[in-house]
């Protein structure tokens, strides 16, 4: 398990900040936070081979790529953490064509949005203090400021982050809240205009709201750790190399330099001129030391990564560099986890097929497609049985070292969920994410905590390993990838090589053709509800001379019910006898009792393809049968 992000000095905390975190989990935290204090705090400690800690930061920090200014041109709002270097949250900020509306919000909540704070408690209870403000958010536009504590939001009290949802609760997006903020030691009143809730499509599960489930754990998104050096790995069903401090439990430093800032950024950080609130470009490194790899008999490391967004953009651009920074040659692979926390929009209802005729698919699915295109899924569901009947290992591999190179190179690895997918893609210019020999997909969940008949909203994510690079002192091994976080709207998924993740069912040929009629009869008409009923009327339009050959020949057989009967009553010992008799009266009327089937089976692919374009087509995401009742 990983632990959600919190600062060091507030470890005693834990149980407080996620109540999803159990006694015994909170102590295992805990113990793995004392590691990361020792590597953090004692700059002046040695090791026995009188070697200095590295100084690291004390606290995490919170930063923010893209802007939810709509004037931007941004499609995303992306927070990372320097806790592990590792991705928060990720929000769809794009805006409807010609207006300000989102195009992506929240289905699930219809209060106003004031924008992700990351808010943690303050030291003495009384206010949250806010870690985060992204650009162009309600807060940001209010100038709320990171390092401010919320004491009050419309003259409610605040002591927990979920406080600020309460009072937010029965607001609705234009509306404006006061709110009362702590800023060095000063209290200012602060008037705030909110908007609505975009879709927070990669979050912590404490953030998931009601849709979220017990069991499932917060855990960030993307983190990064070492699967091998030398001759130790991390042992199968386990996150790190045991004796082996983990690099995605350390706070890593934000790089000199590295931190560019978009030609939209308008705020930074004056405490700390290296942090930017909005940027395109975001460089975290972790150094560790000999002695923090000596059970591996490993020599100092050093890790580098970088998050790089384009405005207009639904893909964030990846690198990876391990560096050898010992005297001696090292054996060194690194462990990079996929996303989880995926929205998961009303899983109860939502309605996932999966390409298994006999696995079902969950809210959050592992997808993935190889270089001998094989398009596989691994189901959450699956995973959640399996963690069950087997607790110690909560892993289902994809592909091992001794796998084929085929199956070893892959053109995509996600999760997915219902009308969204974030995935890991191939760097541009490339067709295939190689120099990796392990994926497994995986439980991000306490599998005995997640309810009965809740299964389908578990928690899942996956991991690559890379392969094993043999570095000479002072080499490095350097990968670069991307990562898709958006919708699956079928231009742009094909785009990135991501078809696959919208899965028609058998009768593909037959949903596409109707989705595409039914998106021109949506365009013609400007309401997709009337749509749906043009279309139905259309393809039982075109169905009706077969519709009505079955209605005519079932009309026949009722006609032929009593001689059929009296054939049954004079031969009912003889079943040969009756069968030909049989056979002889429908020569004889002209009857074929086939006719009416075969009508039915022509009508079943059309149907079925019929009722698969509505249930994938995310143009129907939220939209309203009318203007007056957006809740149908």
């Amino acid at each position: 398990m990983f632990l959600p992000p919190v600062p060091v000095a507030e470890k005693q905390k834990v149980a407080k900040l996620d109540p999803e975190i159990e006694p015994d989990d909170t102590e295992a935290s805990s113990d793995a936070i004392d590691k990361v204090d020792a590597a953090s705090l004692g700059s002046d400690a040695k090791s026995e081979k009188d070697e200095a800690i590295p100084s690291r930061p004390d606290s995490p920090k919170w930063l923010t790529l893209g802007s939810m200014d709509p004037k931007s041109g941004y499609n995303m709002l992306v927070t990372l953490n320097s806790r592990g270097g590792a991705v928060e949250r990720i929000e769809l900020v794009e805006r409807v064509s010609g207006k300000n509306k989102l195009k992506y919000r929240r289905v699930d909540v219809r209060s106003g949005y004031l924008g992700y704070l990351a808010a943690e408690p303050a030291e003495d209870g009384e206010g949250c203090v806010v870690n985060v403000v992204g650009p162009g958010t309600p807060a940001a536009i209010a100038g709320i400021e990171v390092g401010d504590i919320v004491t009050e939001v419309n003259r409610k009290p605040i002591r927990a982050r979920n406080d600020i949802d309460i009072a937010l609760a029965e607001t609705k997006p234009g509306d404006s809240v006061d709110l009362t903020v702590l800023r060095k030691s000063a209290t200012m009143p602060l008037k705030v205009t909110l908007t609505e809730h975009p879709l927070d499509l990669i979050r912590l599960s404490r953030d998931g709201g009601a849709d979220e489930i017990k069991g499932n754990l917060s855990q960030l998104s993307c983190l990064l750790t070492l699967a091998q050096v030398n001759r130790k790995s991390i042992p199968v069903g386990e996150s790190s190399i045991k004796g082996v401090v983990d690099p995605s439990k350390l706070i890593w430093s934000i790089a000199e330099n590295a931190v560019e800032s978009s030609p939209a950024s308008e705020t930074s950080n004056a405490e700390d001129p290296a942090v930017v609130d909005s940027s395109d470009r975001i460089t975290f490194q972790v150094d560790l030391i000999a002695s923090e790899l000596e059970k591996a008999k490993g020599g100092a490391v050093a890790i580098t990564r970088t998050y790089q967004l384009a405005p207009s953009s639904y893909v964030i651009d990846m690198g990876i560099e391990v560096s050898n920074k010992s005297s001696e040659k090292q054996d060194l692979s690194y462990r990079l986890y996929g996303p989880n926390g995926l929205t998961l929009e009303g899983w109860w209802y939502s309605n996932k097929i999966s390409p298994y005729f006999f696995s079902g698919a969950a809210a959050r699915d592992i997808l993935y497609t190889n270089a001998a295109n094989t398009h596989a899924m691994v189901s959450g569901y699956d995973l959640l049985k399996q963690a069950k009947k087997s607790p110690e290992d909560l892993d289902q591999g994809i592909f091992a070292p001794d796998s084929s190179e085929a199956l070893r190179n892959l053109k995509y690895i996600g999760v997915d969920a219902q009308y969204f997918v974030a995935a890991y893609i191939p760097d541009e210019g490339k067709n295939l994410l190689t120099g990796y020999e392990r994926a497994s997909a995986n439980l991000v969940a306490d599998a005995d905590k997640v309810e009965k008949h809740k299964e389908r909203a578990v928690n899942t994510s996956f991991f690559l390993s890379s392969e094993l690079s043999t570095l000479e002192p002072g080499e490095s091994v350097q990968h670069e990838l991307r990562f898709f976080a958006g919708p699956k709207e079928p231009e742009l998924v094909e785009r990135y090589g991501l078809g696959d993740t919208i899965y028609y069912g058998w009768f593909a040929l037959f949903a596409k053709i109707l989705a595409g009629l039914l998106h021109i009869i949506g365009g013609l008409i400007g309401n997709y509800a009337i749509a749906i009923i043009l279309l139905t009327v259309l393809v039982r339009a075109c169905m009706f001379p077969l519709s009505r050959k079955a209605a005519v020949n079932a009309q026949r057989m009722q006609e032929l019910a009593p001689e059929l009967k009296k054939i049954a009553e004079k031969h009912k010992d003889d079943m040969e006898a009756r069968l030909k008799a049989q056979r002889e009266l429908q020569q004889r009327v002209g009857f074929n009792p086939m006719a009416g089937c075969l009508p039915m089976f022509l009508q079943l692919p059309i149907f079925i393809g019929l009722y698969r374009a509505l249930s994938v087509d995310i143009e129907l995401r939220q939209k309203a049968v009318s203007g007056a009742t957006t809740w149908a």
